[in-house]
């Protein structure tokens, strides 16, 4: 059996969640929560800082520390990033248009999180977590809301 270093993984992983995601929304459907976080964990991955935000409602209570941890990391480290749905729940609304906008749900995630520092012979922090969002539907796309704990998304902590 052959051995694949760490970021060949890293591309394997975001080929495989972006499948899945493909597979949850047949015939370029409507995005799914499902493919929103996909993509986040791909932007995470990527390093893709605007992509990332772009995930986020800008008018969420925690959004500014996620920027600044989102910019810190995409900066400061090489990030592999997994987020796996353990449970959805669908939040009745009354302000749901017939498109679909206004549509809320509660998600709790598994996130796995490797951040690889960018300087020689720097650390290497794993993290695996449960995160607690909220999404909800603009227009045709979904954006988190809501999230528990951010720090899954704080930058290294050098020891």
């Amino acid at each position: 059996m052959r051995t694949i270093g760490r970021r060949e993984f890293g591309r394997i992983l975001v080929r495989s969640v972006a499948f899945l995601a493909a597979l949850r929304a047949p015939g370029g459907e409507e995005e799914t929560p499902f493919a929103r976080l996909a993509k986040l964990a791909t932007y995470l991955s990527q390093n893709s800082v605007p992509e990332a935000l772009a995930c986020f409602d800008s008018k969420m209570k925690d959004y500014a520390i996620i920027e600044a941890d989102i910019g810190a990391i995409g900066a400061q480290t090489d990030v592999l990033c997994a987020i796996d749905i353990v449970q959805e729940a669908v939040v009745q609304e009354a302000a749901v248009n017939e498109k679909g906008e206004g549509e809320k749900r509660k998600l709790d995630t598994d996130w796995f999180v490797e951040l690889r520092s960018q300087a020689d012979g720097g650390p290497v922090e794993r993290r695996r977590e449960r995160v607690q969002m909220e999404m909800k539907k603009f227009r045709s796309t979904w954006k988190i809301v809501a999230m528990a704990p951010v720090s899954i998304l704080a930058p290294i902590h050098i020891h």
